[in-house]
């Protein structure tokens, strides 16, 4: 066998090896709380459907646990319809943006795992939203009491998904990871969008957020919720069309995601499948050329951690061998992503990626697609780019 013969199959092994050790980990990573708390109701934006945190009776001793609470109370099935006001495909105006088509919370009310605090109510969280707001972000960040924003494990994964899922069709998966030292409550807003529109979300966390074993727990997670016949997610997620994303050394996280688990999918689950990477502003332990599924990669013009023209584009997006795209993004710091959904410029076309690459979106593909695809005119991005098998797209 050659050197780069072995290399893959020492990746592909050992990618394996970490997705049965999480399995094992999921149900512990999910449900386990030393000191349940109430949730603190959360003030929900102007126009947002209400969010549902689903309650947990205490367990009987020696009762075995689901990972996920129990369902609320089920209620009619809610079909996806177009957010009001956004045009049809057809009737897209020159120079329209992505945030103005998808910005907005979808047509689901959102159920969540999430106990969240303000950040700011801890030492370590108040130290961080001082950074954060430095960096220009408008929004108050909200933790969870994961270590050290409170006593419970760093390791921990957090579930968001429609409220009534049970009477809905199998909903993609989107595993996301955050940055370095970030807790996954920071990104709330955008778990709770993506969920509004039909997603199950799964932000899975070790507190360092670096490597492959936190998305490999995060799919771990949702292949034991959709087997499980307790979990409201039981037959629910559609693993064929599994996202991996990430921000920061998360970004670099999902695309290790996107080039090692693609060989060995077929061994965790037979209906695994990768459909997409997207990275936000990604840390540089990634490689490109390793990546076969189709990758979005989002950088930020006034972020100084991550510079757009390091190695984004030097060993990432320019070496990718499925279609790939670069956007770089006016006014987006480091932390944007940390915002609340109107403040965050990565808000709308990360909702039009995920639209695309999982439901066909015709209006969402319009801004990927075809030699009139709409990026290049959205006002929103300094720079974008896309490769040449995203050229010859249609």
């Amino acid at each position: 066998m050659s050197r780069s013969g072995f290399r893959a199959t020492g990746t592909a092994l050992l990618t394996l090896a970490l997705v049965l050790a999480a399995s094992v980990a999921a149900p512990w990573a999910t449900a386990h709380d030393p000191q349940p708390r109430v949730p603190q109701p959360a003030v929900p934006q102007a126009g947002a459907q209400p969010s549902v945190v689903p309650q947990q009776k205490p367990p009987r001793a020696g009762a075995q646990q689901s990972i996920l609470p129990p369902p609320s109370k089920p209620v009619a099935p809610q079909a996806a319809t177009p957010q009001a006001g956004v045009p049809k495909p057809g009737e897209l105006p020159p120079g329209i943006t992505a945030q103005a088509v998808f910005g907005a919370m979808g047509p689901y009310a959102v159920a969540s795992t999430a106990v969240l605090h303000p950040c700011k109510e801890s030492i370590w969280g108040f130290v961080q939203e001082l950074v954060i707001r430095a960096f220009g972000n408008n929004s108050e960040p909200t933790c969870t009491y994961a270590f050290p924003q409170g006593g419970d494990s760093p390791i921990a994964v957090t579930l968001y998904y429609p409220q009534d899922i049970r009477d809905l069709s199998a909903a993609p998966p989107i595993v996301f990871v955050p940055g370095i030292d970030s807790d996954v409550g920071m990104h709330d807003a955008s778990a709770r969008h993506w969920a509004s529109h039909g997603f199950v979300v799964a932000l899975a966390s070790d507190f360092s957020n670096s490597l492959l074993e936190m998305p490999a727990l995060g799919l771990a997670t949702v292949v034991s919720a959709n087997r499980d016949e307790k979990s409201p997610l039981h037959g629910k997620v559609d693993l064929s069309r599994t996202v991996f994303a990430g921000h920061s050394a998360g970004g670099q996280a999902a695309q290790q995601s996107g080039a090692a688990f693609p060989a060995i999918a077929h061994l965790i689950d037979p209906q695994f499948k990768v459909a997409a990477v997207m990275a936000l502003e990604p840390g540089p332990l990634a490689l490109g050329s390793m990546i076969s599924v189709p990758t979005l990669m989002l950088t930020g013009h006034d972020d100084f951690v991550v510079f757009d023209v390091a190695w984004p584009r030097l060993w990432q997006y320019n070496l990718v061998n499925a279609p790939a795209y670069l956007v770089n993004a006016k006014g987006a710091t480091h932390f944007n992503p940390l915002d609340d959904l109107e403040h965050n410029k990565f808000t709308g076309i990360m909702m039009a990626w995920l639209l695309h690459i999982t439901m066909h979106d015709e209006t969402a593909g319009k801004f990927f697609l075809g030699p009139e695809w709409l990026l290049p005119s959205d006002t929103s991005f300094l720079e974008v780019y896309r490769n040449e098998v995203a050229e010859r797209l249609h």
